[in-house]
């Protein structure tokens, strides 16, 4: 009788056990339905609250001129943006895109050769200019700038040592320009303040020491003897005169790189031959104050710098030239790879994209 009421008791708990397992699994075996699915969750049962299936694909917005096509459920990016296209940029307003009518880019460099004489003209100029002109007269001011650095050293001017060096600095320049262009802007203001220093001292201190001693106002009342003819004289002048302004002519080309350039590059032309003008004027003031003009016709400006400071500043000066002969190099080639940008901006050229 007991062993009938245990064996009953046995039978009744598995059969709970069986029914317990069997609730339990039933809920797992949920046709689960509802919910909606996202690119970054899945739908969720309405029954069991659980989340089922797999993610949904992303919707993406199309791409755009400044966008890549991005989802609007989740921000995720495919591809790249589309980038402006179309239009013509001119040296007044950058070029409108025809996609999204927005502006891009750069305005172009000012082309007065273009604007006076024609396209055909101003493009025949500008690779004369990129590839003869400013070379041309760059190679002379790397020469210079060898040139008074050997002296410093003992070499020739016209030794192998020399040329050595003006190739090193030609190709330094340029190796700078073209992989650090705004260190090489950077290089150009400290060699231009640089080069004030002897100029500001010398007409200063100069001009003192002349009034003192009389040798200011007897340089201005004696006439210096010379054996160059008034023509010969005039010639080599104005070559020295047109050398000297080609920097300023040269200035022209960084006008796409300035602020308001209409306004500012006229602005920064006429005051800074104002500046220049005056600085010379009353440098050479302060030489006269120095030296006499005999000594300064045979021995040059470095007399008179000896003469005020001694003989160990005519080798500072020397210095300063180099740095000043480093600058106007610099700023050359500066100048030059603008002049071959001008043409590739306007599609001009083997690779304007390149260039």
């Amino acid at each position: 009788m007991k062993m009938n009421k245990l064996f009953k008791v046995i039978v009744l708990t598995v059969a709970m056990v069986a029914c317990l397992c069997l609730l339990l699994t039933s809920c797992g075996e949920c046709q689960h339905t509802g919910g909606v699915a996202t690119c970054n969750a899945k739908a969720k049962c309405t029954a069991c609250q659980q989340e089922y299936g797999e993610l949904a694909a992303h919707t993406f917005a199309e791409a755009t001129c400044t966008a890549p096509k991005t989802c609007t459920v989740c921000a995720v990016t495919e591809g790249n943006a589309l980038g402006h296209t179309g239009g013509t940029a001119t040296c007044t307003a950058k070029a409108t895109c025809t996609r999204c009518n927005t502006q891009y880019g750069e305005v172009l460099p000012h082309d007065y050769a273009e604007a006076t004489c024609g396209s055909k003209y101003a493009y025949y100029l500008g690779w004369y200019m990129t590839f003869i002109y400013t070379p041309g007269i760059t190679s002379v001011l790397g020469w210079v700038t060898a040139r008074y650095l050997c002296q410093l050293f003992g070499f020739g001017i016209t030794s192998g040592e020399t040329l050595a060096v003006a190739g090193l600095i030609l190709v330094s320049v340029a190796f700078v320009n073209g992989v650090a262009p705004k260190l090489a802007g950077k290089l150009q203001v400290s060699t231009t303040v640089i080069k004030l220093i002897p100029l500001c001292l010398m007409a200063v201190v100069g001009i003192i020491a002349g009034l003192s001693n009389g040798q200011l106002a007897q340089n201005f009342q004696m006439n210096a003897t010379s054996s160059v003819s008034f023509i010969g004289g005039l010639s080599a002048s104005v070559v020295a005169l047109a050398f000297a302004f080609e920097g300023w002519i040269l200035a022209t080309t960084i006008n796409a790189e300035l602020k308001n350039s209409k306004k500012n590059l006229p602005l920064a032309l006429i005051f800074g031959i104002i500046v220049i003008v005056a600085i010379y004027i009353f440098y050479y003031l302060g030489i006269c104050g120095a030296i006499t003009k005999e000594e300064l016709m045979v021995a040059g400006s470095t007399q008179a710098f000896k003469n005020l400071f001694g003989n160990g500043f005519g080798t500072l000066l020397s210095v300063f030239i180099v740095v000043s002969c480093l600058g106007t190099t610099n700023g050359l080639v500066m100048a030059n790879s603008r002049n071959l940008y001008s043409i590739a901006a306007r599609g001009h050229g083997p690779n304007p994209k390149l260039f």
